[in-house]
């Protein structure tokens, strides 16, 4: 996508890796967010060619855990599921992360401080009231 700022990534547990490859080449920074067993998760944020992609992520998830390949596969089409309070602290996390990409590419901030889920994937309790950085 010429031109685009920034592509959320939405709705499915493991975003599909044929349309985030697509990403690439546009060298469109993209930030998957989504909802899994109640909990909120921003990120990790991606700008190609800069940052660790997502299929780094799953690589350093096969390297953890040899089955992840398989269970990624069957996460691939599943939506996450969780309470209306948890979807819009969700909702309100990445549009925190939005706007500050926005800005930084905007140049609309001096010395812009990068945004908390570069490289990272922020997990958003809201029963324990935690933000954890992954």
């Amino acid at each position: 996508p010429a031109g685009v700022d920034l592509v959320v990534v939405s709705a499915y547990l493991v975003a599909d890796p044929h349309m985030v490859r697509d990403l690439h080449p546009e060298r469109a920074p993209h930030l998957p967010v989504r909802v899994r067993d109640g909990t909120g998760m921003v990120g990790p944020l991606v700008v190609p060619g800069v940052t660790s992609c997502l299929g780094c992520a799953d690589l350093h998830r096969s390297d953890r855990d040899a089955a992840w390949p398989a269970i990624a596969a069957q996460l691939r089409d599943t939506v996450g599921v969780a309470d209306r309070a948890t979807l819009l602290a969700t909702a309100a996390l990445a549009l925190s992360q939005v706007n500050r990409v926005i800005a930084a590419v905007r140049g609309q901030e001096a010395t812009p401080e990068p945004p908390s889920a570069l490289n990272t994937t922020l997990e958003f309790d809201l029963n324990a009231g935690s933000i954890v950085a992954r």
